[in-house]
């Protein structure tokens, strides 16, 4: 059933305004007449049973039944991250009865929004969750502090703890994509640290920076070559 738009209602045998309890009989009707104890090595059926499953793990919950009214199964098929030339492409968002108007006064059909998602410079997606990079002064890496780290929900002020190695890692909690089936799960954001090596020193910067490695190799505890 790839690339098919499937009519839960349909695979039900019910009608769109049909009640709670009228969903519950038609599945366990359904369920029974094709459950793989009495269709063995029923190919026909096992798909079957799977799609009436499908069906009514939808709309047997409220939530879920309210989202493919308003989106059709597009709700439904993961995040939508295939890979595409200018950005990512799975999204097909159905807005119920915008469509043209119907034959002889029937009811309006339904318009289909193919949407492409753009990618964002200095992001990478995998799934639901995002990654980054953000460049930190040196001396912010030794003796910790703050960045700002940008999201897509904007900047982020982050704690850089002391002895922050380059290449580590930072977790912003819930700063990823949400969810296409559940608007209130999101991923995160993985950030991996780029300490900034100085350039261009002056003379000064140069002598106290000698100091400092001379200080580190009486130190135990750093290994300067």
């Amino acid at each position: 059933m790839d690339g098919v738009k499937k009519d839960y209602y349909q695979i039900l045998g019910v009608q769109r305004d049909a009640d709670a309890s009228e969903l519950k009989k038609a599945y366990r009707k359904l369920a029974k007449k094709y459950h793989p104890d009495s269709n063995e090595g029923n190919a026909y059926a096992a798909e079957r049973f799977k799609e009436v499953n499908e069906a009514y793990g939808i709309l047997g919950d409220e939530k879920k039944r309210k989202l493919y009214d308003q989106y059709g199964d597009a709700a439904f098929d993961g995040t939508g991250n295939a890979a595409g030339g200018s950005g990512t492409g799975g999204k097909v968002v159905r807005l119920k009865g915008k469509g043209m108007p119907g034959s002889n006064g029937g009811p309006a059909g339904d318009l289909l929004l193919k949407v492409f998602v753009q990618e964002k410079p200095g992001f990478k997606r995998e799934g639901q969750d995002l990654y980054t990079t953000v460049r930190i002064p040196f001396t912010v890496a030794v003796l910790g502090g703050e960045t700002r780290i940008q999201t897509i929900y904007g900047d982020v002020q982050c704690r850089i703890n002391p002895g922050t190695q380059s290449g580590s890692q930072i977790r912003l909690k819930n700063k990823g994509i949400v969810s296409m089936g559940n608007p209130s799960v999101h991923g995160d954001q993985y950030v991996t640290v780029e300490v900034q090596v100085p350039t261009d020193l002056s003379r000064e910067a140069k002598e106290k920076l000698m100091e400092f490695q001379r200080a580190c190799g009486k130190d135990k505890r750093w290994h300067v070559a």
